[in-house]
């Protein structure tokens, strides 16, 4: 997000990011209950990966999880 390079995420802040997430984006009626996709860094791809910036992303049926996201 461009407007977000500008304020650094320093070791040991924490930095809530919050995503909306449309019926387009969820599962269908012919895909499982939940889909997988993952969310990463895009400012320096190779240094982002290596240090850890990348992780699942898992986009479910709103019935398909409790409100602690159990199945």
């Amino acid at each position: 997000v461009k407007h977000l390079k500008d304020f650094p995420i320093l070791p040991g802040e924490i930095f809530k990011y919050k995503w909306t997430v449309t019926v387009e984006d969820g599962p269908t009626k012919s895909d499982p209950r939940c889909l997988t996709r993952y969310y990463s860094s895009f400012v320096n791809m190779e240094r982002d990966l290596a240090s850890g910036l990348i992780g699942p992303l898992l986009i479910c049926y709103k019935e398909s999880v409790d409100q602690r996201g159990n199945q």
